[in-house]
């Protein structure tokens, strides 16, 4: 057995780190990569980790912190990471969230913002990949914390290395090293770290779980991971041949074709249907998914899950959005690219100066159309369907439904693509090394 010595464990961590990055590859020419720096010893080990990388693989490296004020000492906790990485020779910004502080699921919410102004700071500054500080203990938590919730094989399977969005890559290139070695890697190199007193808060979920972990000889099963990954090919390949993915908003399937499929299976086409039909980030439970599995050995018509109506017509399954989960808002339009309820990218290239108004078209605005003559609509397509597409209002009056052909003024330019935030084919889930 080797002895790790402080030498002997920086060269075998920056190894390991750089066998774990070809997970990753390939990557442009100098990529330019940001990590999420709390000032925690995961990221801080993380960041030099990367900064050590790019040396060898050219590139460079900025550190990202945001800052909640959700503490007293926050921005001076930001400004001491600023100092450390400037010492280093990293580059460092520090985000500020200056929206409403939560009163309760705070880690839930921070974590939410925190992505969200990650996501932005990636997209204005060009960059495609953030690496995240999830190690080898986070990955457990994660993996305890689902099979609490019974999350089933494709939660249990825990964090993907690799999670896609329009406009970078989010990485996890240190899932598989041991929090305690990454300490150790910081002390070696001389540098100090903040700890998070919320990670004693026994309040919180994931402290619940870490506190169960070092008290219970508790085990992640490795192959769990190998079957989430040879299941969502399967997926994808299903939906590549069977699924019809519609501009109108909707996901329809051959209803006799998806009855026969094994129940587990079923469970998952299930699930990611109702994740990009509702626009949703998350899945529905595991519970609800088995429940209305079952109602298929039965005489089925119709169930709702998740912000998601799931209705059959003649031989077809449709998957449609719940028009009661849309938020009924008036939302004020300009010219500018918007996402609508998670689900439509929405644009209008000039600015009418009217009154203008962006909601769901509705029952309302159905039979104003249908009852005018605008639209004639077509049988083999569930009226439910219609009611959840987005439609461009003055005052009570509907003016434009771009999805139906349907505009009262010939020079309005107003576009409404489906581009739901979650494709129906799943992600692809992968292991570092």
């Amino acid at each position: 057995m080797v002895v790790k010595t402080k030498t002997n464990l920086v060269n075998f961590l920056e190894a390991k780190f750089s066998k774990n990055m070809e997970t990753f590859f390939p990557f442009e020419i100098n990529p330019k990569i940001a990590v999420a720096v709390s000032g925690g010893s995961d990221s801080l080990a993380l960041v030099l980790l990367a900064k050590n990388w790019t040396r060898i693989y050219g590139g460079s490296v900025i550190g990202v912190t945001v800052d909640h004020s959700l503490r007293d000492n926050s921005y001076k906790e930001a400004l001491v990471v600023k100092r450390q990485l400037k010492k280093l020779k990293i580059q460092h910004e520090i985000i500020k969230y200056r929206g409403p502080k939560p009163k309760s699921k705070i880690q839930e919410l921070a974590r939410n913002y925190r992505y969200k102004l990650l996501a932005n700071f990636c997209e204005k500054n060009n960059i495609f990949h953030l690496l995240v500080g999830h190690h080898s203990l986070d990955q457990k938590e994660t993996c305890l914390m689902r099979s609490w919730r019974d999350s089933g094989f494709i939660g249990m399977a825990g964090m993907s290395a690799i999670r896609e969005f329009n406009c970078f890559r989010l990485l996890r290139p240190i899932l598989n090293l041991d929090p305690n070695d990454l300490k150790k890697y910081l002390l070696a190199n001389k540098i100090s770290w903040i700890e998070d007193e919320a990670n004693k808060n026994n309040l919180f979920f994931r402290v619940k779980a870490r506190n169960y972990l070092s008290e219970n000889n508790w085990k992640v099963d490795k192959l769990v991971a190998k079957k989430r990954i040879n299941f969502e090919k399967l997926m994808s390949k299903y939906f590549a041949l069977n699924a019809e993915v519609n501009q109108l908003g909707f996901v329809k399937f051959n209803f006799n074709q998806f009855v026969k499929l094994k129940k587990e299976f079923r469970e998952q086409i299930l699930s990611r249907s109702i994740i990009t039909v509702a626009g949703l980030e998350y899945p529905p439970s595991l519970t609800g998914l088995k429940r209305i599995s079952d109602h298929f050995a039965k005489s089925f018509t119709s169930k709702t899950l998740g912000g998601c109506l799931i209705i059959k017509k003649s031989n077809n399954l449709f998957f449609i959005r719940e028009i009661r989960n849309i938020e009924p808002k008036k939302i004020e339009i300009d010219n500018e690219l918007m996402i609508w309820d998670r689900r439509f990218k929405i644009k209008m290239t000039k600015n009418y100066g009217k009154q203008l108004k962006l909601r769901r078209l509705g029952r309302k605005g159905f039979d104003q159309v249908t009852n005018a003559g605008y639209y004639n609509h077509q049988s083999d397509i569930p009226k439910e369907a219609l009611l959840s597409l987005p439609a461009l209002w003055e005052k009570d009056r509907v003016i434009s439904i771009p999805n139906l052909g349907v505009s009262l003024y010939r020079d309005l330019d107003f576009t409404a693509n489906f581009s739901p935030i979650q494709s129906l084919s799943p992600p692809g889930f992968a292991v570092v090394n």
